[in-house]
């Protein structure tokens, strides 16, 4: 892939991006630069792609992890080149324009000390995170992730009872219900769950790396969640993942190059790769 000239990347994005954060980091050092923000979840693909990106290209690419909310405000507020979303643009995120890249499953997790469980459904689901009922007299804990991740939407969009409620529904969840604030927070109190008694949710993609810290995946529903069950759709637990940027500031000349590199061949080899399923 062709470099981009610098004068022509950084201009553009000074000028799309007036006063921002973004714009501060091109003007400011003199060097091609770009800044992504947002879901923890689509942070460690990024991460490779923009790794992937840099060794042909003089440029800078500072991935930042947060939480899907956050990276579609930033791009609302100009804060970033664009952001990252392990979700779909809700009606009211307004300002903002998404471009879905990959496709991810939620993973059920828990401490490989638990050899009772392999498989949940969706109202034993329910039941733990609504009222708090043990599953399988096993499980008697759970883990959610905060407001604003875009795993949690997603999870509590899908997981319902027998009469089609969803946990998203609810005002509040049980009280053996206890929130971590990333993907990897998640993994390591499963992993630190000894007994084995406590189940959590996690990014497909981050499957292999829990898989080293005494995690297991719980099927779901009795389809094992995995790229190809994800691909023909009989995983039921999955989401998109998207990139979002600002409509009116649009993307800069650099900007837009590196998304073309995502969703070329090339970038659609490392997304199959690191296990993600390709759009």
């Amino acid at each position: 892939m062709k470099k981009l000239g610098k004068i022509v990347a950084v201009t553009a994005a000074c000028a799309a991006l007036v006063g921002s954060v973004a714009a501060f980091s091109a003007c400011g050092d003199g060097s091609d630069k770009l800044t992504i923000t947002g879901s923890s979840s689509v942070t460690p693909l990024m991460k490779e792609l923009a790794a992937a990106y840099e060794k042909e290209h003089d440029v800078t690419i500072e991935v930042q992890q947060s939480d899907s909310g956050t990276g579609i405000k930033d791009a609302q507020n100009g804060l970033n080149d664009f952001g990252m979303a392990s979700r779909d643009v809700k009606s009211e995120e307004t300002g903002v324009t998404a471009i879905k890249i990959a496709i991810d499953g939620v993973a059920l997790i828990t401490n490989k000390a638990n050899t009772a469980v392999t498989n949940v459904t969706s109202q034993e689901l329910y039941d733990l995170y609504a009222n708090g009922t043990t599953i399988q007299s096993s499980i008697s804990a759970g883990i959610t992730r905060e407001d604003g991740s875009g795993t949690r939407d997603a999870f509590d969009d899908l997981v319902k009872n027998a009469e089609g409620k969803k946990l998203k529904d609810l005002e509040k969840l049980a009280s053996i219900i206890t929130t971590q604030d990333s993907t990897g927070k998640v993994m390591s109190a499963i992993q630190a769950d000894s007994d084995g008694t406590t189940i959590g949710y996690i990014s497909m993609g981050s499957v292999a790396e829990a898989l080293t810290k005494d995690c297991k995946t719980v099927n779901f529903e009795g389809v094992e969640p995995t790229a190809a069950n994800v691909s023909n759709k009989s995983y039921a637990l999955q989401r998109n993942f998207n990139i979002v940027y600002n409509t009116e500031a649009g993307l800069s000349e650099l900007a837009q190059d590196f998304v073309d590199f995502i969703l070329s061949e090339e970038g659609k080899a490392i997304i199959e790769e690191e296990g993600y399923i390709n759009v």
